[in-house]
Formats: structure tokens, C-alpha cells, sequence
């Protein structure tokens, strides 16, 4: 069942092949290259017997570059053709002929033509415009005869080479499977004239940690999520409560947009170089008027959507999205049916505080987690996850089986009723769009929550993982506000530098509880809680309830037990349905945490990790300032000062840093499979809108372009959150009240229309986000840099033989100058495209800019860093000398020791109203011992008295030398180095021979106040030398790094 296709256009030969292996009707393989490269101008395309195939193919291939190589010339299409012809001709009069079909495409230089030659196994050879081979020349040759033209160019040869497989997949009754495709053209055999970020005729695999394509070439996908507004349906109003409620009627046709207005947008999009594009699909969509019955209007929509993006180049990631389970349980997701199946009642959920309907926020009463004008309702609905029914939904879901086997639909648990029609309604959307091949991939589901699962406490919430805000009713809490029964819940704040902090307490009284009049809580009919009418208030009967399975009492894990036995069955199910089986399967860990570690047989095949990330304290403050911080390392433990970032260059490196955490972490638990990020992005209302309604970015775009500097460094693809074409100033992207979209109706300018061809025409802060970027890189990238305000590229790889292909944004770069270290380039300004062309293994870098972007250094640019510079230094050396003597009178006060006597060989010591040595830090017994030092001794000690005290944990004449340099008034990095010396070479003296003094001087250094002021006076010197002529902004401004660590060393060492 193998089919070839080929045809000759204006300036160019297109030559496709299917990539099955079959053997009988079994199918072996289904990435086979069909296809060989035999010059940089000529390529062929064969079938026949496996064996055949690949021996005479290789026989051809070596003998024409053997030819190349004596004559240094490459044989041109006809004279090439005319050999291969000859050499089947000759083994057709052998004993053992080859049964091969050809097809050979190719550029003759010399008269600057296409050429395009058929030949079979007998020897035939025919020069044509068109030709096909296998069950395709059926099918296609029809199509071909009635729509070629010998001047086609090379978009009309990509349509109708498209209608030509269409046609071949729709009449074949067999699977061809994929295709692979090679374009031939005056300048080389590849698919670069489509453009850098144009997946056209690409195929792309999994390889390892990375995405690759036919040509062995490491791709790199960039794009968006499309978008927000599909998490609503198309035909309600998202505000009205009776439409809210109505989800059996609901229709998500013309989400994200109506195909009349797709060219736009897919247009401005792929001209933007953005062209994966992360399709928003709820469960919801597919199945919202009950279980099996399914939106098959939608779904036909969708269809024709995916071939309008296909048109456009560009690829689809199928996302089943979910936030909080369900719309009506104040997120989306899932069918409302699902949550009635489970026994609530959806117009009861927010009074009994069991869900958050942001929508419907006006219509509430005192009950509500937030209320109009506190401050606290926008960027709440994230604490829905806590709440009572979105968290006993996601139990069952995941669970109810285990651990609420009581609750069954038709004689079967509520979990199996749930997953499978979840996998049934997802596979019959894989089925209805397979034969597009510009889906890639379906992720399992958004953000996915465990719920109860592995529940620490039924008393409270890991504050780590868990939003608290608002209303925070604990787990038993939440239970018991279902049921209706009042209770009084912990009330939290925005504050800093943790995102929230408790600041009291509110009673909810429910009018009613959450479920249907007949039914109750899952967990109350398991005997897991009850309420105490004596106490009143619900106590916990089974504690550890979700801890364990409660029949094997073996403990559960949520990923290894739950999470990916499901993601292999929803595996199989797309796997089945697709029509080409090699779809990719994503899979996210739950938000603000990592993978664990998961052995290879648990997963599923053809898996891409994609976790998302966002600045949470941005997040959820909506604010942006001159600092920044690491709330990921504060959850897990960091200290305050570390966590703490300063200006634009710390905002890039805190981003870097928590990017690279979860890059690495991923690596380490999952191992070598690709990393891409789902979901990232920055709020667009920060600062009280003040990008919307002042026009003032600078925050948005510093944050933007630190968190795609972070994603280049560690060179992980990603699709932005998100582009939505309903975006407005006013209402945002509607959901939630969330505001992200690249794209706003608003920004569009007053004289454009629907079909503007302006590429920032409606974008917000375009020139961030549209940048230049290496999309198939032939090599291994070692580091790329983008810098926004000089509009400078640069990309440092690992080179092997091939094309690197960069997109480069024209609109931004109207002149481009590019040096290349290695290799050649071509610049394609029509094509924004960049080719570099490297010739062998090296490493070699590339830079582009534009010459016409000229920086103007101003006086505060060149000398503001070295004047703060030198304010930092001297505000280091006097706070420390203020503030050591102080820190040190009060440790004074706490301590006091006694020694009656001691010797370099023996000491005995004894401490009064102070802990053991052992229980102390070693900075809290260096100074201890110091401060009785200056306080009882004149003169210097033998330095073993205190290695001995701190438990031989410091370096003696590191100590000695510490104690000296805080007997000055104003120690510097002089007086330290001198005093230093000099006890060291007294030391030396006075403790020959000792064997205990031997042992002391062996123990590693440490003085961290010594350290600082050694790096101080060395830095000084550093400083200086920078200034005295500055190269750049950036570069003289980042210099202030290091004096400002220096600073925060010498005010925290005392401490």
C-alpha cells in the first residue's frame, strides 16, 4: 500500500511519500524515509521490496556522490536519470533484478529549470510535469491532470499537493499513514523556501529529550493557547444565571473564532512566528447535553478549523482543558451532568460555599468567599480547588473506586462511569479529526488536582500547593458547609512577601446544603467525618482516611495508583481512534509542583512533559515593581534574602531560576523525553490596568521578556497564555476575570478591519514576544540570547552538517546584518527566514541585529552603576561596624562561660544558662566565643580554646583573626589581611609540636565576616576597573550585583 507523489511548478519540484513499512497487510513501521537525497539539487523517491528498495537506493546514492567526488561535479536530473535507468535495465537482464520504483525530482542549474522523471522496475523512463506511484497513482493522477500548471508557485503546489494525499486518504480503504515531503529548488533539496516557522511537509518526531524533524534537525516549537474565551460557550451570556446553570443547551461552536475570521488571526499568528497552537477543547464542548451524547456539530466545526490551520502551516496540540473541574463549579471542564450525577445541586453550591461562581459574584449573599469592592475577588477563583465539591469531584474521578465504593451509577462506580466517557468523548474527537495531520498531540488534562488524595490533615490545606484566600474553610470544614451546617472558617489576605496570611475568621451560615433533597456527602455516608451536635462543629471519624486504601490499608500514591494507570488508557483510547496512531500524549504535573519519579513502563509511549508556570506573586497581587520574588523557593523553604530579586536583570535571573528548577527536576524524574510548556504568561491588568488605560508597558514588558529569556536558556519550546479574540480592556478574556491575551479588541486601531494585514494590529506589546528565534536547529544549542531594546540575536550551537533555519521578525527588523562563524547563511526577508548552513561538527555561533536600532548612552547609563556602586560600599562597612557591636552586647547578655582551666592539650569547659556547643550554630559559638574574648583577654590566645569550644567545627586562626578585626573601631580589608598574617605566623610559633593544635589548623575555614570583608576589598578594586569604560547599559548595571551582595553579607553575617 505505498504511494509516491510528485510535481513541477514554476521554480521547484515537490516530491511526497507515505512512511509505512507493511509486510502483508502488517504494517511494521511507520516512519520509514522513502526517500533519498543524492545532491544538493536531486532527490529520489522509491517502492518496491523492502530489500530492493534500500540496497538500490543506497547503490544510486553512493555512486552519484562517488561521481561528485572524481569529477567535482554534480550530475544533472537527465543525466542522472538517464544512469539509474540504465542500471535497472542491466539488473532487469540479471538473475536477479531489482523491483524498485522511482521517482526522480530535481533542479537543473545550468538552464535553470525543474525537472521530474517516472521510471519503474523495467527499465521505463518518462520526463513528466506530475507523476505518482502505488495504489496513489489511482487516486491522485486525476487530480493532478485536472488542476497542475506548469507555473504553479510554490504555495498553489503545496494546495494541490494536499487535495492530491487527501483524496488518496479518503478513497484508500488502507491507513497511508504519514507523509513526508522534499522540495527542490534552485538553492537546495529541503523545505526551507516555506519558511522558518512553517511546518508544512515537517514531520515531527520524539527523539529522545527532543523534538526532531526528517532532516534530523532539533525543532524548537513556539506558540499560543487559543484561546481563553473557549472555556465559555458561544451562545450565552456568561453573567446571567439561568444561562450559567443551562449547560445541556449550551454550544461552543465559533471557539475560539468563526472560520470566517480564522484567516485573520491565523495570519497575524504565523507572521508573528507563533505556529503551534494550543487548541482549547472542554469536555464540556463535546458531551454538555449528557452522557453519549456528543456535539457533533461542534466537532465539524472543529474539523474545519484544523484544515484552515494546516493551510496556514501551522501544528495543533489538543488540549482537554479543565479548571476546577467544571463551569459550574465555578471553573470548566466537565459536563454540569457529571456534577449532578455526584448528588449536588448546582444552584445551591455557592451558598453552602461548596463552589465559587465568580459570574454570579453580584448575585451573592454574605456567605460568599469575596465579595464587589473588598480587593479580593479578582484572582480568587484559583481557591476553588479547596472547595468541597470541586475537591470531592476530582476524588471521584480519580478515585471513587477506592475510596467511595458506594457510590455507583446503574450498578457501576461513579469513577469508571466518569473515566470512560471522559476517554470515549475525547477518542471520538480524535477520530472525527484524524485525518488532519496538523494535530499532534491531545494532553491528557489541564492542571489535573488529586483532591482528597493523600490528604495530610482533615484540619487545613498545604499552604504550599493550595491557594489560601478568602474564605479558607479546612477540608472537614468544607464537608460540613455542604451539608449546611455552620461553621467558622480562617479568613486570608494578600501579603508580603508570602502571596497571603491569615487575619481572622468568618462565620458561614449555609440556608441549605449543597446536594439534592435526597441525597448527601459521599464522605459522610463512608463514615470518614460526622458533626458533634454537643461540640458543634465536624469531627474526623477515619483520619488517615485518604491516605491509605481503605481495604488493603496499603498507602496510596495519587500518581503512581491513579494518575497514570488513567493516562495509559486515555492513551490507548486516542491511540485507537486516530487515525494516525503516532499521536503525542502530554502530561502535566499538578500546579506549583514537580514530577515524581515514575518508571518508564508506568507511562505512556510517545510522552511529552509539559508543566506550566507562572509568577505567582504577580499572579495573584496583579502587581509589577522594581523587585521581585521566588515564591517557589520560599514553599520550600528558602530564606527571605535569597528569595528577593532587584530590578529588571534579577527579574530575568528569578525567572531563570525557577524555570530551570522545574526543567531540571523533570529531567531528573522523567528522564531524556522533551519538556514543553503548556502555559505561561503574565497578567495584562497588573497595576490597575494601568498598560490599558495609560499606555504605561514597562512592567508587562519586563516581565514578558524575563520570562522568555528563561524559557530560551534552557531551550524548552512553549504556547503563551493566551490569544483571545474577544479580549477587551473592559471585560478582559471574560473567564474569571482573567486578563492575558496577547490579543485585545481594544488595541486594534480605529481604521483597521477583519482582514487588516498589519502584523501588530490589535497585539499588546508585540515587540516582546515577536522575536527572533532558531525553530529547526541542525546541531545542539548551547546558549541564545535575545536582547529587546538593541534588537540583537545571538545563537551558539553545537553544529552538525545540515540547515539551522531562524525565524526573524521583518516587521522589527527592516535591515539585518548577521555574522556566522562557521558555515554560510541565506536571508529570506519575504520568508523571515534566516538559513544557516553549517558544514561540519563544530561550534559555531550566529548574530543578527539591526544595524538601524542606535542605544544613546546618557550620563546617569555610564556612571549612575559606579556611583551606587560606591554608595553600596560605603553603607556596607559602616552598617556592619554599627551594627556588630550591638548584635554582640545583646549575645553578651545571653551567654556567659566559665573555664577553670585549660592548656593547648587539655580544656575543660562549662557553660551557664546557654545550650550545649552541640546544639549551637557554628556562627552563634564563633561569636559567643569572640564576645568573652574581647570582653576577658588583652591580648591574643591560643586559638585551640576556641576550635575546642565549637566543637572543632572552625578554623582557630580564621577565629583568632575574626576576633582581632572586631577589637578595631573600623575594620577594612587591610587591617583584617594584616592582623590575619600576622596571628597566623604567632599561632604557628607558639603551638609547635602540638598535636592538638596540628589537629586544629586541619579543620576546613570558616569566617563568614572575614570572607565578606576580604570580597569587599576585592571587589572594590573589580569596580573600579569596570567603569573606567563602560561598553553597555546592561552590562555596567549588572556590574551592581556583586556590591550589593557584599552589602547583604556584611548586615546578615553578625546575625
Amino acid at each position: 500500500m505505498e504511494s509516491q507523489l510528485a510535481l513541477t511548478g514554476k521554480d521547484y519540484v515537490l516530491i511526497v511519500s507515505d512512511t509505512n513499512a507493511a509486510m502483508s497487510i502488517i504494517r511494521m513501521k511507520n516512519d520509514e524515509d522513502k526517500m533519498r537525497e543524492l545532491s544538493e539539487h536531486l532527490v529520489m523517491a522509491f517502492n518496491g521490496e523492502s530489500g530492493d528498495t534500500l540496497q538500490f537506493a543506497e547503490f544510486v546514492e553512493r555512486n552519484l556522490r562517488l561521481y561528485t567526488l572524481r569529477h567535482d561535479i554534480e550530475l544533472q536530473p537527465k543525466a542522472a536519470a538517464s544512469w539509474i535507468r540504465r542500471q535497472l535495465a542491466d539488473s532487469l537482464r540479471s538473475r536477479h533484478p531489482y523491483a524498485v520504483n522511482l521517482l526522480l525530482g530535481g533542479y537543473d542549474v545550468p538552464s535553470d529549470t525543474p525537472a521530474l522523471f517516472w521510471l519503474d522496475y523495467l527499465g521505463t523512463l518518462a520526463h513528466v510535469p506530475y507523476a505518482c506511484h502505488g495504489y496513489a497513482s489511482f487516486f491522485a493522477t486525476s487530480t493532478f491532470d485536472r488542476y497542475h500548471k506548469p507555473d504553479m508557485d510554490l504555495d498553489a503546489g503545496i494546495q494541490l499537493m494536499k487535495r492530491a494525499t487527501d483524496e488518496v486518504e479518503k478513497r484508500l480503504i488502507v491507513n497511508p499513514g504519514g507523509w513526508k515531503a522534499r522540495l527542490v529548488t534552485r538553492d537546495a533539496t529541503s523545505m526551507s523556501d516555506l519558511g522558518a516557522a512553517d511546518w508544512t511537509g515537517i514531520d515531527l518526531r520524539i527523539n529522545g529529550a527532543n523534538i526532531s524533524d526528517q532532516f534530523n534537525r532539533n525543532c524548537y516549537l513556539r506558540g499560543v493557547n487559543l484561546s481563553g474565551g473557549s472555556k465559555l460557550p458561544s451562545n450565552q451570556t456568561h453573567d446571567d444565571a439561568d444561562d450559567f446553570f443551562d449547560s445541556a443547551n449550551a454550544s461552543f461552536i465559533n471557539r475560539p473564532f468563526a472560520l470566517l475570521d480564522a484567516a485573520y488571526h491565523l495570519t497575524k499568528l504565523r507572521n508573528a512566528g507563533h505556529t503551534i497552537l494550543r487548541l482549547l477543547v472542554t469536555w464540556e464542548a463535546l458531551e454538555h447535553a449528557g452522557l453519549g451524547k456528543y456535539d457533533y456539530a461542534y466537532m465539524e466545526y472543529l474539523k474545519k478549523l484544523c484544515g484552515v490551520i494546516e493551510q496556514h502551516g501551522m501544528r495543533i496540540i489538543i488540549d482537554a482543558h479543565q479548571d476546577i473541574w467544571s463551569r459550574v463549579t465555578g471553573g470548566s471542564g466537565a459536563p454540569a451532568w457529571t456534577v449532578t450525577m455526584a448528588g449536588y445541586d448546582l444552584r445551591h453550591l455557592d451558598d453552602a460555599a461548596a463552589a465559587y461562581h465568580y459570574p454570579l459574584r453580584h448575585q451573592k449573599g454574605s456567605n460568599w468567599s469575596a465579595q464587589p469592592g473588598d480587593g479580593l475577588e479578582e484572582g480568587v477563583w484559583p481557591s476553588g480547588y479547596q472547595k468541597s465539591c470541586a475537591a470531592t469531584l476530582a476524588t471521584l474521578f480519580w478515585a471513587g473506586s477506592v475510596f467511595a465504593p458506594g457510590l455507583t451509577i446503574d450498578g457501576r462506580n461513579i469513577q469508571h462511569v466518569f473515566q470512560e466517557a471522559y476517554i470515549r468523548a475525547y477518542a471520538e474527537l480524535a477520530r472525527y479529526l484524524s485525518p488532519s495531520h496538523a494535530v499532534l498531540a491531545f494532553d491528557l488534562i489541564n492542571e489535573p488536582h488529586r483532591g482528597y488524595i493523600e490528604l495530610d490533615s482533615f484540619e487545613r490545606w498545604n499552604y504550599n500547593t493550595d491557594l489560601h484566600i478568602a474564605h479558607v474553610p479546612s477540608p472537614v470544614q468544607g464537608m460540613a458547609l455542604g451539608m449546611g451546617y455552620p461553621v467558622s472558617v480562617a479568613y486570608y489576605e494578600r501579603s508580603f512577601p508570602f502571596p497571603t496570611r491569615k487575619t481572622g475568621e468568618r462565620h458561614i451560615t449555609p440556608r441549605r446544603k449543597a446536594f439534592q433533597d435526597t441525597r448527601c456527602c459521599p464522605w459522610l455516608n463512608e463514615g470518614v467525618w460526622a458533626w458533634s451536635s454537643d461540640k458543634e462543629k465536624p469531627v474526623v471519624l477515619r483520619q488517615n482516611y485518604f491516605q491509605f486504601n481503605p481495604v488493603s490499608r496499603e498507602r496510596v500514591e495519587w500518581y503512581r495508583d491513579f494518575y497514570w494507570p488513567f493516562a495509559r488508557s486515555f492513551a490507548d483510547g486516542i491511540s485507537k481512534a486516530a487515525y494516525n496512531g503516532q499521536l503525542w500524549n502530554v502530561v502535566e504535573p499538578i500546579p506549583n509542583e514537580f514530577f515524581p519519579h515514575v518508571p518508564a513502563l508506568l507511562r505512556p509511549h510517545n510522552l511529552i512533559a509539559s508543566p506550566h508556570w507562572y509568577d505567582l506573586n504577580m499572579l495573584f497581587k496583579k502587581v509589577g515593581t522594581w523587585w521581585s520574588v521566588n515564591v517557589q523557593g520560599l514553599a520550600r523553604g528558602m530564606m527571605i534574602w535569597n528569595a528577593l530579586y532587584i530590578g529588571d536583570a534579577g527579574l530575568r535571573k528569578n525567572y531563570s531560576v525557577q524555570i530551570g528548577r522545574i526543567v531540571r527536576e523533570t529531567r531528573r524524574t522523567l528522564g531524556a523525553l522533551p519538556i514543553f510548556f503548556g502555559e505561561t504568561g503574565i497578567p495584562m491588568d497588573i497595576n490597575n490596568g494601568e498598560g490599558q488605560y495609560q499606555g504605561e508597558w514597562r512592567h508587562h514588558r519586563a516581565a514578558l521578556d524575563a520570562l522568555i529569556s528563561a524559557l530560551e536558556i534552557h531551550a524548552v519550546g512553549y504556547t503563551l497564555w493566551n490569544y483571545n479574540p474577544d479580549n477587551t480592556d473592559e471585560d478582559g478574556d471574560v473567564w474569571n476575570g482573567e486578563n492575558f491575551s496577547l490579543f485585545s479588541k481594544s488595541a486594534r486601531s480605529a481604521h483597521s478591519n477583519s482582514q487588516s494585514k498589519s502584523l501588530t494590529d490589535g497585539l499588546r506589546i508585540p515587540d516582546v514576544w515577536i522575536r527572533p528565534y532558531a525553530c529547526k536547529v541542525s546541531g545542539e544549542v548551547l546558549c541564545t540570547e535575545y536582547l529587546v531594546s538593541l534588537r540583537k540575536y545571538t545563537l551558539r550551537m553545537a553544529a552538525r552538517k545540515g540547515t539551522t533555519e531562524i525565524y526573524v521578525p521583518s516587521h522589527y527588523f527592516a535591515s539585518l546584518a548577521v555574522e556566522v562563524s562557521g558555515g554560510s547563511y541565506t536571508y529570506n526577508k519575504e520568508k523571515q527566514s534566516v538559513y544557516w548552513t553549517t558544514e561540519e561538527e563544530e561550534e559555531a555561533t550566529l548574530t543578527l541585529h539591526n544595524p538601524d536600532i542606535k542605544v544613546e548612552e546618557s550620563w546617569l547609563s555610564l556612571y549612575g552603576p559606579l556611583l551606587a556602586s560606591l554608595l553600596f560600599l560605603v553603607a556596607a562597612v559602616v552598617t556592619s561596624n554599627l551594627l556588630t557591636p550591638i548584635i554582640l552586647a545583646i549575645k553578651e547578655q545571653n551567654a556567659s562561660w566559665t573555664c577553670e582551666s585549660y592548656s593547648s592539650a587539655d580544656i575543660r569547659c562549662r557553660q551557664k544558662s546557654f545550650l550545649p556547643v552541640q546544639c549551637v550554630s557554628k556562627r552563634s559559638a564563633v561569636h559567643t566565643a569572640i564576645a568573652h574574648l574581647r570582653k576577658e583577654l588583652s591580648q591574643p590566645f591560643d586559638a585551640v580554646f576556641v576550635a575546642r569550644m565549637c566543637g572543632e567545627e572552625v578554623h582557630s586562626t580564621t577565629t583568632a583573626a575574626a576576633a582581632f578585626s572586631l577589637r578595631h573601631p573600623l575594620p577594612d580589608a587591610v587591617s583584617v589581611l594584616e592582623g590575619y598574617t600576622a596571628l597566623i605566623s604567632t599561632h604557628r610559633t607558639a603551638s609547635a609540636g602540638s598535636k592538638q593544635a596540628r589537629a586544629a589548623t586541619s579543620i576546613p575555614t570558616w569566617s563568614a565576616s572575614y570572607s565578606a570583608l576580604r570580597e569587599l576589598g576585592s571587589s572594590r578594586t573589580t569596580f573600579i576597573r569596570a567603569f573606567e569604560r563602560p561598553k553597555s547599559i546592561p552590562t555596567a548595571w549588572r556590574a551592581m550585583a556583586r556590591p550589593m551582595n557584599t552589602f547583604m553579607k556584611l548586615i546578615l553575617s553578625p546575625l
